[in-house]
């Protein structure tokens, strides 16, 4: 199956816009935080906010004036948004922890044993 390429067609030949097509179908692919969701509902929303994300970049002008006149889809990309970036966050977080818990810190194990004794050099 060939992936559909968004960018290519969000300007057709006759000029009109197809932005504000795109953007309300894509952002109608977005879960809600709170409902929970099957896993296919879960990777069409990872995709539809991808290409949102994507998107919005490459045509700020059309994204930023198709979100300023819809506010009901600005907040739920808005929500979508924050989401992700809580749980990006908190698999960072989880990560460092992990790695953490591997890693001895350098206070608790030295790694060169010295042959002498220098506790007579206080400063």
């Amino acid at each position: 199956m060939r992936e559909l390429q968004w960018s290519s067609l969000v300007v057709c030949r006759t000029g009109i816009h197809l932005v504000t097509f795109f953007v309300p179908l894509l952002v109608a692919f977005l879960c809600d935080p709170d409902a929970s969701s099957s896993p296919l509902d879960r990777r069409l929303h990872k995709v539809a906010l991808k290409k949102l994300t994507d998107f919005g970049p490459q045509y700020p002008a059309d994204f930023r004036s198709v979100m300023q006149s819809r506010p009901d889809l600005r907040a739920r990309l808005e929500a979508a948004i924050h989401v992700q970036n809580q749980a990006a966050a908190a698999a960072a977080a989880t990560k460092s922890t992990t790695d953490g818990e591997r890693r001895p810190t350098p206070a608790s194990s030295a790694s060169i044993k010295l042959k002498m004794d220098f506790s007579n050099f206080a400063s």
